[in-house]
Formats: C-alpha cells, structure tokens, sequence
C-alpha cells in the first residue's frame, strides 16, 4: 500500500498536512480519493501492486461509494470489470451510507441486537438466575451488539426513538412486565437499573468505556 499510495501523492487532505489514501484491516482495504481521476489512477496503482506478489482485487467484493457531488460519471474498472457503484455499504461490521445518513446502520444495529436477545431467550425465561445477572448478560451481550460504534452516529431524534423503544422493550421482557401493566419506563430503568440509551450514547467515549466504567463502580 506504501508503494501503490506513493507516500502522499494521492488521498484526502488529513490533519492540515499529508494525506490519508486507504484505511486497512487486513485484507480489507478502503481507498479514499477527491477526484474520479484520482480515484481511478490509485484502483490501478493498487491492481498493478498487488499482482507483482501474486494478489488482485476482487472485483465481486469491491465497490465504488461517492460522498458528494462528483461530475465524472464514467466507470471505474479493474481490469476489464466494471465496479459498482453503491448508495450504501457495509465495511468492518457498519452499514456506511453515501449521504452520511446513520439510518441503514441504526437499523442493522436493532436487527442484530434483538436476534442476540432472542437466542438468549431461556435465560431470560430462567427462574434460577437473578435479576443483576440478567442485567449483566443483558449489557454485555445485547447493549454491546446494539451499540457497536454509536459514537460515530450523526444522531437523529427519529432514530433514537426506535433505539429507546426497543431499549425499554427488551428490559420489560426482562422484568416479565408489559405495556398493558401500566408501568412507566422511569421505573422499568429503576427496577434494572440501566440508563436511557441516549445517556449512554452521549455520556462515553464508546461501550468499551461504559463497561469498564461499571465494572470499576461494582
């Protein structure tokens, strides 16, 4: 990637100074551009890279995302194969959207935590185990899947809505209670002890950070 980026000639403007081209973790590469033109010499200068050490790109899992308006409307190939363009991508575990939207990821984010919560089903249902250790699992396992790189979210009140909904969902299914029960989420957090999402989301640098906070309280 050194040799392909030429230490500095290509990329976006990163810190006032140098420029930042690719974001790496292990095989997974982003390259990152201004220009179509840029864009297009530093695909190929990574393609003709990366085949001098028997590697090459694969065009069924590379694809091109434009951030703003760009004039250029040509293709990018590789090769002979044409890149798709996307409006929306899915890049280390997040949904990045081409309009800077958090929308696609909030949503995947909600998906994934409520299947976690519903294959921990029988612990939930389990007479034998306590409140606090429910809560616990419930942090650790759910909370997490959930908020996996919530400080990079450009929140919106529509979005934080559906996160505190399912939030307060999950913890009365925890406390056996329902909405019929009349029960106000003030004292679902109570019983539970947990915080509104919008609390956690806002007050910590990141999960990470959270956890090891309450573990060090406890």
């Amino acid at each position: 990637m050194r040799r392909s980026t030429k230490e500095g000639e290509c990329g976006l403007e990163w810190e006032g100074e140098g420029k930042l081209a690719d974001l790496d973790f292990a095989d997974d590469i982003a390259l990152l551009e201004e220009s179509w033109e840029g864009m297009r010499k530093l695909t190929d200068s990574v393609e003709r890279e990366a085949g001098l050490v028997g590697l090459r790109i694969n065009t069924t899992k590379t694809k091109i995302m434009k951030v703003g308006k760009w004039t250029v409307t040509e293709n990018i190939k590789v090769g002979e194969d044409v890149l798709e363009e996307v409006e929306h991508f899915c890049y280390l575990g997040s949904m990045i959207s081409s309009n800077g939207s958090c929308d696609k990821e909030i949503g995947s984010r909600l998906g994934k935590a409520n299947a976690t919560f519903g294959r921990l089903n029988n612990i939930w249902k389990n007479k034998g185990l306590s409140l606090t250790t429910k809560t616990r699992l419930y942090r650790a396992l759910v909370l997490t899947a959930l908020l996996y790189g919530a400080e990079t979210w450009s929140m919106t009140k529509v979005n934080m809505k559906k996160l505190e909904a399912a939030h307060h969902r999950w913890l009365r299914r925890l406390l056996k209670i329902t909405w019929r029960d009349k029960v106000r989420n003030e004292e679902v957090r109570r019983r539970t002890s947990m915080e509104k999402l919008e609390d956690m989301q806002r007050g910590y640098v990141g999960w990470g950070t959270y956890i090891d906070r309450e573990r060090r309280e406890r």
